[in-house]
């Protein structure tokens, strides 16, 4: 995750009561990748910074979701040459997007697909959920209310959550309520008349920034994640004789 995200950017903050509470931008002189230390991380670690990666090819790089979704197999092994051809790229395309808007005030705030959602998530586990999960999470569900309010096509949509369910199966989050996550949105500091500001997807490469949400219908997508999560779990286990 460090590598295609974290490292470039010039965020420097801490967690203290909630996620990047304390903060400001500093600007490295150098960001050096070395993709050898890849080859250390447990495949966790490895599928935390794939979300990222699919992060970047569904707001701005066709190009880039479509390479992790034929080379996944690869990439979930460890194999370093498509590794290093993910590195590379995302490290261009979040250069470029800093470059621009290091101070997060335009395009680089679309950059926060899923994390409406994931930083609930991380909030309401007190980080025992991981960034990278959480973040999955929080994709699929702007996926979802995008499909509902009409912003994307289902064939994209189906396309979407496949990717994401191969990084993390949905199994994971049954053990989460509802309501957990609706009391902590309410507290969210993007609500305005019952609205929510999200980033959506419209398609791979393109999103949209939208502050018309309705903070209930973030509520039932949620619902209903969780819901096909446990369905999903039941399946996968053996019948009883």
């Amino acid at each position: 995750m460090a590598q295609v995200d974290a490292a470039i950017g010039g965020k420097v903050s801490v967690n203290r009561r909630g996620k990047n509470i304390l903060g400001s931008y500093y600007q490295p002189s150098l960001v050096y990748s070395d993709i050898e230390v890849l080859k250390t991380l447990p495949i966790n670690d490895i599928k935390e910074g794939l979300v990222e990666v699919v992060k970047y090819g569904i707001v701005m790089s066709p190009e880039l979701f479509e390479y992790v979704e034929s080379h996944l197999t690869e990439l979930l092994a460890g194999d370093l040459t498509s590794l290093y051809q993910l590195v590379e790229k995302s490290s261009q395309l979040k250069a470029k997007v800093v470059s621009e808007d290091e101070h997060a005030r335009g395009v680089r705030q679309t950059l926060m697909l899923g994390h409406t959602v994931g930083y609930t998530i991380e909030s309401v586990t007190r980080h025992r959920v991981s960034h990278g999960k959480a973040t999955n999470l929080g994709i699929l569900a702007a996926t979802l209310i995008a499909y509902r309010m009409g912003f994307i096509d289902l064939d994209t949509t189906r396309r979407i959550i496949r990717l994401l369910l191969n990084i993390y199966p949905a199994g994971w989050f049954i053990k989460f309520h509802a309501e957990e996550i609706e009391t902590h949105l309410r507290q969210h500091k993007r609500i305005k008349d019952g609205k929510i500001s999200m980033v959506l997807p419209t398609k791979i490469g393109t999103v949209t920034m939208r502050d018309d949400v309705p903070v209930k219908l973030v509520y039932e997508v949620f619902r209903d994640m969780v819901m096909l999560a446990s369905f999903e779990d039941l399946a996968q286990k053996p019948k009883e004789s």
